[in-house]
């Protein structure tokens, strides 16, 4: 009669990886849902008698089905359902539910057994899933796996105790079996690939026995008329077994014993070969035993249709892990890898609900140039940070006060006393706050317009002119943040001629403004937007030299810089997640022109006075100062001849752009008028 046969319990071990490639996979693509994905398990058989194989392993390759596998590795197909909240996964745990959930997958693997579908394919009847929690705040994976596992009510009885595979093939036969695994597991010169190209991982075989010859046959060519065959041992089955324990085998064992009783109706003298395989010995090691399977009469039967379609009651299923402690990756990370995931995760949130179009490496991989690293500068660079930028360059010739950590935010204390660069200070603050940030510090002061600049200086100026137009062309977007008009000319002048997006923010003591500067090659048809210095039709000139203290301090009221600081980041961000981007036309009656943020205005203009704010638009002027094209042209003409000019004579950028001509024949129209009064 035998004695009842013993089975390993079904066991995963889960790797860093998966986890890793888990929190990509929700983030990017799972979001909100909770369908089940593919995914592969792997495990390697036992070597020898009372040597464990690993358990089946889940890697960062498990989402990958098609990714390559090693020679002596064996594969299970499954499936992973990810929960958004931990309440659910509980739930899910929970005893009743559990059980449910274990007897819908005994289903499918019953489904499978009794329409013969695993004849063609037997990883169904290795089916397993894995339920998880993933907390991406915390790094934290909640897990548990299951695999259904089919058996008789009554025990599968073990006729003998297990027996060397030598004593029942013989040598010869053994090592043609070898052979045989290897051509379909891709390995010698007798590979054999099936019809897809790929070699099989299935960790079940069928295995024909003739003399000394052994040979693997797919499934489909197994019929009832080989009941004989098994009983004569001419006809085993092979399980790849991680199991080491001496007369046990893997749970997987149990359905193909199922299977080929229901299937088949071998229930008595099945021979099993328990692969025990090592790149030393091959698969010397292996056992063999033989099982009687007490399936009921009307459960094996040749029509199909006549069988249950759910799980019979003679039939138990079993299949839950042990569950398993949360697996904490925080405590394993590299802190400036926890710090760059948990970074992205607020902006990839955005995507799962509101704004799944939103291009974030678009915005990430901008390279930008902060000129000025005061208040405004600060609370950009924060605010740019926020948004994943982190590739930046401050500018800033002043040094940090003591008065300033308490309003500039990238600032400490120990920066007012080391009277450090603030543009320095500034860069190391955002190292501190993210320590993957690549920001980067240049000590420098601008020429300005009415700063002149002596024969002796001119050498020196013309290097820090061509030092600072190399670094508007290395850069992306150029934030203009400074604390005087005519800090903000040289810039607006060089983003024109380089098409950048440049950006300006300004604060008065309780109002502020955010403006893009429009550009060229604005597309035909559309009227050009200004810059900081189109409304204008004076030349910017010296407002830095006799300045009382609160001249000399940027004074307002705490909160504009703030206010200011988001909106031109978040113009940037709306800039360039429009389609048109630099050339986003602003938002008219007839049509909004939204992207996927939403609308681009030309600049905002608030105040705290009465806590009013507008979006307006303001045309460019063709006789600009800074961004016409006639000053641009002349630029490009005479170059720095034509910005010493500029330093050192207040008139030349009126009498350039035409403003002088201009303003004359306005005055001459003026006394005309008067004249013809005078006359009347």
């Amino acid at each position: 009669m035998g004695t009842p046969a013993q089975f390993e319990k079904f066991r995963s071990q889960a790797k860093v990886e998966l986890w890793s490639q888990l929190e990509k996979k929700k983030i990017h693509e799972l979001k909100l849902s909770t369908d089940a994905v593919p995914v592969r398990g792997t495990f390697h058989c036992a070597r020898a008698p009372g040597l464990n194989g690993a358990a089946v392993e889940l890697t960062g390759e498990a989402f990958d089905r098609a990714a390559r596998l090693g020679p002596l590795e064996y594969a299970l197909n499954g499936r992973l359902v990810n929960y958004n909240t931990i309440e659910e996964y509980q739930a899910a745990m929970e005893p009743a539910a559990a059980k449910a959930t274990l007897r819908g997958l005994a289903n499918e693997t019953w489904a499978a057994i009794t329409s013969r579908a695993w004849v063609a394919d037997p990883s169904l009847l290795y089916a397993f899933c894995v339920y998880s929690f993933a907390d991406l705040k915390l790094h934290k994976f909640w897990y548990r796996a299951a695999m259904p596992t089919l058996s008789p009510a009554a025990p599968v009885q073990a006729l003998a105790p297990p027996q060397p595979i030598d004593n029942v093939l013989g040598a010869a036969a053994r090592q043609s079996l070898h052979k045989a695994l290897d051509a379909h597991r891709g390995v010698g010169a007798d590979a054999v690939a099936d019809e897809r190209g790929v070699w099989s991982h299935c960790p079940v075989f069928a295995v024909r026995v003739e003399g000394d010859t052994a040979a693997v046959v797919p499934f489909d060519t197994v019929s009832r008329a080989d009941a004989g065959a098994v009983s004569e041992g001419r006809l085993v089955f092979c399980v790849a077994d991680p199991c080491g324990a001496v007369g046990h085998v893997g749970s997987g064992a149990r359905n193909l014993l199922l299977a080929l009783a229901v299937t088949f109706g071998f229930k008595e003298k099945v021979s099993v070969v328990s692969l025990r395989e090592g790149a030393k010995h091959g698969i010397a090691h292996s056992l063999v035993q033989t099982y009687n399977v007490p399936l009921a009469d009307g459960i094996a039967g040749e029509d199909v249709t006549s069988l249950p379609v759910t799980l019979p009651e003679c039939v138990k299923a079993f299949g839950w892990e042990t569950a398993k402690a949360p697996v904490d990756l925080a405590s394993t990370m590299d802190p400036n890898l926890l710090a760059e995931e948990s970074a992205k995760l607020n902006l990839s949130l955005m995507k799962w609900r509101m704004t799944p179009n939103l291009d974030l490496e678009k915005i990430a991989g901008q390279k930008c140039l902060l000129v000025g690293s005061g208040t405004l500068g600060c609370g950009v660079a924060r605010n740019l940070m926020k948004w994943g930028v982190y590739n930046m360059t401050f500018i800033d010739r002043g040094n940090v006060s003591y008065s300033n950590p308490v309003r500039q935010s990238l600032f400490i204390h120990d920066d007012a006393v080391q009277r450090k660069n603030k543009a320095k200070a500034a860069a190391e603050g955002c190292r501190r706050v993210y320590p993957l940030c690549k920001a980067e510090a240049v000590e420098m002061n601008i020429p300005m317009p009415g700063h002149a600049v002596t024969p002796a200086q001119a050498p020196d100026v013309q290097k820090t002119c061509e030092q600072f137009e190399a670094l508007i062309e290395a850069h992306d977007v150029i934030f203009l943040l400074t604390d005087s008009r005519e800090s903000r000319w040289l810039p607006t002048l060089l983003g024109a001629k380089h098409r950048k997006i440049v950006l300006n923010a300004a604060l008065g003591f309780d109002s502020y403004l955010a403006l893009r500067h429009g550009c060229p090659g604005t597309p035909a048809g559309r009227e050009r937007l200004g810059c900081y210095f189109c409304t204008d039709i004076t030349s910017p000139s010296d407002s830095l030299s006799d300045r009382t203290l609160d001249q000399q301090c940027t004074v307002t009221r705490p909160g504009v810089s703030d206010i200011a600081s988001a909106f031109v980041v978040e113009l940037l961000a709306s800039i360039l997640s429009h389609p048109e981007g630099l050339y986003a036309p602003t938002p008219s009656a007839s049509d909004d022109h939204t992207g996927v943020l939403g609308t681009v205005p030309h600049q905002v203009r608030g105040g705290l006075h009465h806590f009013d704010q507008m979006a307006i638009k303001g045309p460019h002027y063709s006789q600009c100062v800074a961004c016409s094209d006639v000053i641009v042209n002349a630029f490009a003409e005479r170059g720095f001849d034509f910005l010493l000019d500029v330093f050192n004579n207040a008139d030349t950028l009126a009498n350039t752009s035409g403003i002088t001509a201009m303003l004359k024949a306005v005055e001459d129209d003026v006394c005309d008028m008067m004249s013809d009064s005078d006359e009347d």
